[in-house]
């Protein structure tokens, strides 16, 4: 029976060396068939190879459906957490906070495991390079930081609405409270530039300590980031920031490099 799997799992490969995804995922499937509920390893190979055929189908639900089934196998496979947040970022509709989630988690791992992941059809037996490609941990950082930027500009979105929301109502308010009042009519004309200074004060206290988040919003504009989150080295945001006994910050990648060099 393994053997069998085996065979399908090598043609397999071979037609996704081709490029023939489809067809490949297919073979795949009839592999699992063969495979015993013990062999977890053959298991979880061929549950992510057809995953990746998937993903490049972008049949997003089937690549979710595959790997949830490989977590349930092994909850801290890279592969399997980094397909799932493609999945809950590209499917239809996408579905940011979970793919947030399942990227941090592959992040987390992948620094646990090495920085480098040998993805793509398995083939330990026939050692192609050709179906073989690498996931770092820069892959999988660059789509958690798009995700990331995505809910910020939502977020962002919803914090300016509501604030812009929250003005128009106390104007309206401040409008209708003079318009009601003959006495504060005739104020209006008299002291026409203090109830404007009022009307700003009110407005201030009404921002400030009745609806702090709307102060929010103007962390929202876009701007260079602080110099204390750039590394010295790569003058670009930390990513994997580590201290040295100094004191100074560096990357660590950058800095596990150098050290290499000069060690």
């Amino acid at each position: 029976m393994t053997v069998a799997a085996a065979e399908l799992k090598a043609k397999g490969n071979t037609l996704f060396g081709k490029g023939k995804f489809a067809a490949a995922a297919d073979l795949y499937t009839e592999a699992l068939v063969f495979i015993g509920a013990d062999n977890k390893e053959l298991r979880t190979i061929l549950l992510l190879n057809r995953a990746l055929c998937f993903r490049k189908l972008e049949k997003w639900e089937a690549v979710e459906d595959g790997c949830n089934t490989v977590l349930r196998i092994d909850a801290e496979s890279v592969k399997a957490h980094y397909y799932l947040g493609l999945a809950c970022h590209h499917g239809n509709p996408p579905r940011l906070q979970a793919a947030r989630n399942h990227l941090e988690r592959a992040l987390h791992f992948a620094r646990e495991q090495g920085d480098t992941i040998k993805v793509c059809v398995d083939c330990r037996a026939c050692h192609d390079t050709a179906h073989t490609y690498l996931i770092t941990q820069e892959d999988i950082w660059r789509e958690l930081a798009q995700v990331q930027y995505t809910l910020w500009e939502q977020q962002s979105a919803q914090r300016i609405a509501a604030y812009n929301s929250l003005c128009a109502r106390l104007e309206r308010l401040l409008v209708e409270e003079d318009a009601s009042s003959s006495e504060r009519e005739l104020l209006h004309e008299v002291f026409d530039g203090a109830l404007r200074k009022v009307r700003v004060l009110m407005r201030c206290l009404f921002h400030a300590y009745l609806f702090p988040n709307a102060s929010k919003t103007f962390q929202d504009q876009q701007s260079e980031p602080p110099s204390c989150f750039m590394c010295p080295l790569t003058m670009s945001i930390y990513r994997d920031p580590v201290t040295c006994e100094s004191g100074m910050t560096y990357e660590r990648s950058v800095l596990l490099e150098h050290l290499a060099k000069v060690c």
